[in-house]
């Protein structure tokens, strides 16, 4: 157990020691003698040191199991009989400690079975100490921690249950979202990588210098991907949209295809300016893979982004992971993102991209 947990739950368990103060005062006031007084002090003392110690353990710990606090609740329960002599009656005050220390500390049912053994056990005392006449308000007060302390455990269950829920789901939220990232950072840079090793190794023999450059070119995105993914997965950046704008133009001039795009970017909200260069970049590496395209016309305003191709046109096969991807994270922005011919009927259809708000 950590060090700040360990002192939130004494901070718990000292709140709940203010109870005591009903004993206490039964201690100052007493007419018992000196003997049990003493007695009194010690044993109430020692019960409130122990208690507290009780929140020390870790989980699962010795009090976890049906043996450990029962001991514990026995020794516990030694301490509070030992005081009724100088505080009488008001040592029924110790009850709803020895009911919290089982119904707190063990699972379900035991912490029920746990529970119903110091109210048993407190009954027969009062009967067998103060006869006939005790089974008055004695007798219906007992059972009140056990009644108000099993539904409490319930509700804590229930809420602890459903923050593991939520931090579970959490955690599949942000590998989904890395692994989007990822896919969608490899498979625009991998894209670009083979157009441009593909061409180098076509220019060897015919133009050395320029197969150099293609090649200085290949190195220097390999080493930006690298960086990008080791960021990504640390969730320390996200894509630029100017920056994406620029790396689509050279992936497309990589690929020969003539592209046209925005001379600058709007002014955009950050986390929409992200989306859409997230969505640039897989609708840019769709055209480079799949639709042998001429021509690529990008157009990016505050309404949303549009990518139009004058390729061989979608097909009629499903979608890949990678506008998988692209439709959860506009659908999760609030946007919708269609996916159609440009040019529905003509020979080269082409494929229009939109994603808008």
């Amino acid at each position: 157990m950590a060090r700040e947990d360990r002192r939130a739950d004494m901070l718990f368990g000292g709140i709940w020691l203010l109870f005591l103060v009903s004993p206490i005062i039964a201690l100052v006031r007493t007419d018992a003698s000196t003997t049990w007084e003493v007695v009194g002090w010690v044993a109430t003392t020692l019960f409130a040191v122990l208690y507290l110690i009780s929140y020390l353990h870790p989980t699962p710990g010795p009090l976890h199991t049906f043996e450990g606090a029962a001991v514990w609740t026995t020794v516990l329960g030694l301490l509070a009989i030992s005081t009724v002599p100088a505080v009488g009656a008001y040592a029924l005050t110790f009850l709803a400690y020895l009911v919290a220390v089982p119904v707190f500390r063990l699972p379900s049912p035991w912490d029920a079975i746990g529970g119903v053994v110091p109210v048993a056990v407190t009954i027969a005392l009062v009967v067998a100490w103060g006869g006939p006449s005790s089974l008055g308000w004695p007798i219906w007060v007992t059972p009140l921690p056990l009644l108000l302390m099993l539904p409490m455990r319930r509700i804590t269950d229930g809420v602890e249950r459903q923050s593991e829920l939520r931090h579970d789901l959490e955690l599949s939220r942000q590998r989904e979202q890395v692994g989007r990232d990822v896919h969608d950072i490899l498979g625009h840079s991998l894209t670009v990588i083979a157009v441009k090793t593909d061409l180098a190794s076509k220019l060897v023999d015919r133009d050395p210098e320029r197969a150099r450059t293609e090649l200085e070119d290949v190195l220097e995105l390999t080493r930006s991907s690298l960086g990008e993914v080791r960021a990504t997965v640390t969730h320390l950046q996200a894509p630029h949209l100017g920056s994406q704008l620029v790396a689509s133009e050279t992936a497309l001039d990589a690929a020969g295809i003539h592209v046209e795009r925005p001379p600058r970017v709007p002014d955009l909200d950050d986390d929409f300016s992200q989306l859409l260069a997230w969505c640039l970049r897989e609708a840019v590496t769709n055209v480079v893979r799949h639709s042998d395209a001429e021509r690529c016309i990008i157009l990016v305003s505050k309404a949303g982004l549009t990518v139009v191709d004058d390729g061989i046109g979608r097909g009629t096969g499903d979608e890949g992971s990678g506008l998988s991807g692209m439709r959860h994270r506009v659908t999760a922005f609030g946007g919708t993102l269609t996916v159609e011919d440009a040019h529905p009927g003509a020979s080269s259809p082409g494929t229009r991209l939109e994603v808008a708000l």
